[in-house]
């Protein structure tokens, strides 16, 4: 658990916009996963306080805050995992392509990095 945060608050802190370099497949799936807790808490927060307009309110505008705020390291991340298969990060738009883009981004997601140096830089882990 320890690591887990550890890596999210990595990727926010120390790389939040970085578009260069590497990810791997911990890394990248570390972030994904406290990214996926922080919509689930939020799901929860509203189906509790449904029926108050105020906090409906508050709970939306807070969401769309951290949203806001995890877009950008959630993208930079996504292209450097591309990055660690090979790929360049033009290839972050193959998930607009309804059903089959997006099973085959999560395809690319989860496919071992090279495991030498490619034109992106060293390996990572």
């Amino acid at each position: 658990m320890n690591e887990l945060i550890q890596v999210f608050k990595e990727v926010l802190m120390q790389r939040y916009a970085t578009f260069t370099g590497r990810a791997g497949l911990k890394e990248y799936w570390y972030y994904f996963f406290v990214t996926l807790c922080i919509g689930i808490f939020f799901v929860i927060l509203t189906l509790t306080f449904m029926k108050s307009v105020v906090m409906m309110t508050v709970i939306n505008f807070v969401r769309a805050f951290v949203s806001l705020g995890l877009l950008i390291p959630g993208l930079a991340l996504t292209v450097r995992r591309l990055h660690d298969t090979g790929r360049g990060g033009g290839w972050i738009f193959i998930s607009l392509i309804p059903i089959l883009g997006l099973l085959y981004w999560l395809y690319l997601m989860l496919l071992k990095g090279e495991p030498t140096a490619n034109r992106f830089g060293e390996p990572v882990e």
